[in-house]
């Protein structure tokens, strides 16, 4: 057995030197995505009128960053289309407005999850204050015990949003906030 997690170490290391990410001038992780001239990165569909890229192609760019650190500043370079410096300058809004709804959406959440986690506590203490005061009037054990469960069921439902749903919401717009802020060029 220790000999397969050798190999496994290993083999992650040698990946890890064989695909580490590349760097521009600035420092920022580069991320080069080919563009068939065919290929149309924005979406038929816009809210108000701006221009937004496709499902796919948003898909597609976060499976490209995935394997970076969350936190790494990123640098998007298309390659392959010949576009006019209008297409280019649409493409880079369609990307920012796609990503800034998203963003918006996991701000959402994550006050909602706050919000939901501050409910249940307050509802899992007074379920308990009431399981006190049922123990010190002598109520049936039955009673106690389900009211006693119910009490730890909020209580395990705020830990659960907390600090199961709360970081990967908080990484993932932390990820959204880099593609944003991400330099964006054409070759």
């Amino acid at each position: 057995m220790s000999e397969r997690l050798r190999k496994f170490k290993d083999l992650t290391e040698e990946i890890r030197i064989l695909k580490k990410p590349e760097e521009d001038a600035n420092g920022l992780r580069m991320v080069r995505i080919g563009i068939a001239d065919s290929y149309d990165l924005l979406s038929p569909l816009s809210p108000n009128g701006e221009p937004y890229i496709t499902s796919d192609t948003a898909q597609f760019l976060e499976q490209s960053t995935k394997h970076l650190r969350p936190d790494s500043s990123l640098h998007f370079v298309f390659e392959g289309a010949s576009l006019s410096s209008d297409d280019k300058e649409k493409y880079k809004k369609a990307i920012r407005n796609y990503y800034h709804n998203e963003f918006m959406e996991v701000v959402r959440e994550l006050a909602k999850n706050m919000t939901q986690t501050i409910i249940m506590v307050l509802i899992s203490a007074a379920v308990f204050t009431f399981n006190i005061f049922l123990k010190n009037h002598d109520v049936d054990q039955v009673l106690y015990s389900i009211i006693d469960i119910v009490a730890w069921v909020f209580a395990w439902e705020a830990t659960e949003i907390f600090f199961l749903q709360r970081p990967s919401l908080r990484l993932r717009r932390l990820r959204l906030f880099n593609i944003i802020q991400a330099t964006i060029t054409f070759e």
